[in-house]
């Protein structure tokens, strides 16, 4: 490949609303409708725990940003109840979340629709990740999402 073919490749700008030619089944659309490559729900999970939500976004408020997240714990749940719990209380027993009522909210998931194993382990953790009264009573007022 001559120098002017390489630079005409390379040069070229990317189109964000198109998948990357040969690349297409590894990315989705965003919330901006541009193409993004996918990450696992695990993946989702362990960024929500740690970022949150707080303020949305320039194109998701922060209500859809919770749903989506809600939806992505509840499969999370599914596969793997158990796990979710060790995520949740590994996330905040580190110190790697920015808050924690995202954990409380996850939390609060697994203790009320997780699977026997999953809301004992659950129930457990919660003093673990509740470190605060008001931490509880948060965990509480969450459980009906």
């Amino acid at each position: 490949m001559n120098k002017n073919k390489y630079a005409a490749v390379v040069n070229r700008p990317q189109n964000v609303f198109e998948p990357i030619e040969g690349r297409e089944k590894d990315m989705i659309k965003n919330a901006d409708g541009a193409f993004v490559f996918a990450i696992s729900k695990w993946s989702l999970a362990l960024r929500w725990l740690i970022l949150g939500a707080q303020g949305g976004t320039f194109y998701a408020t922060k209500r859809e940003l919770t749903k989506d997240n809600y939806n992505n714990i509840k499969d999370c749940l599914a596969e793997d109840g158990v796990r979710l719990v060790d995520l949740i209380r590994s996330v905040s027993l580190s110190g790697r979340a920015a808050h924690s009522a995202p954990a409380i909210f996850a939390l609060a998931v697994c203790a009320t629709k997780g699977d026997d194993a999953t809301r004992r382990a659950a129930l457990d953790e919660m003093p673990a990740v509740c470190r605060a009264t008001t931490d509880f009573l948060a965990s509480s007022m969450m459980s009906w999402y």
